[in-house]
């Protein structure tokens, strides 16, 4: 949620900064019968611009990460990297477990809500053995699927319409995360 934030908020601050130097450029437009004054150097005033943007980005990307490690303790690199294996296999473990209770996840890379529910399985190389990509595999996709929506899962070929988060997922068709 927090890089949807980070992308608009950068949306914002660009598109003001392009109106901005919009107006500024009409402005220094010369109106019939105006005599014309010597114009500022457009490299300049981009680079200003740009310089704010990044200023902008690396405020927000330093607030970014200490709200997500606010509560996350310090712990060497050697730590961390086991703690992330142990979570890597016990997703794979998850995911295998999934796979054997034929659940099936129906869906498109191009879209958000799928790709927001592969990102929290790891992402789509993590899922492959429970994901079916719809633009590659239509025929399989018009023949199986009950809607016409993405992310579509079914568990044991019938439709699951519970709460997207893991555990719920995983209650349903019998596995624990």
């Amino acid at each position: 949620m927090s890089k949807n934030i980070l992308a608009i908020v950068i949306s914002v601050l660009f598109v003001g900064l392009a109106v901005s130097y919009v107006n500024d450029f009409e402005e220094d437009k010369p109106r019939p019968g105006e005599e014309v004054e010597e114009s500022r150097e457009v490299d300049e005033v981009e680079e200003v611009e740009e310089d704010e943007i990044n200023e902008e980005e690396d405020k927000l990307a330093v607030a970014e990460n200490n709200e997500e490690n606010e509560d996350e303790p310090v712990e060497s690199e050697e730590g961390n990297m086991e703690e992330f294996e142990e979570e890597d296999q016990g997703m794979s473990q998850f995911i295998t477990c999934l796979a054997e209770n034929d659940l099936v996840i129906y869906g498109l890379e191009t879209c958000p809500a799928c790709g927001q529910l592969a990102d929290s399985f790891g992402g789509y190389e993590k899922i492959k053995p429970i994901y079916v990509e719809c633009s590659e595999e239509v025929d399989r996709c018009r023949d199986e699927t009950k809607t016409s929506y993405v992310p579509e899962i079914q568990i044991q070929g019938e439709l699951y319409r519970g709460s997207r988060d893991l555990a719920s997922i995983g209650e349903e068709a019998g596995c624990q995360l």
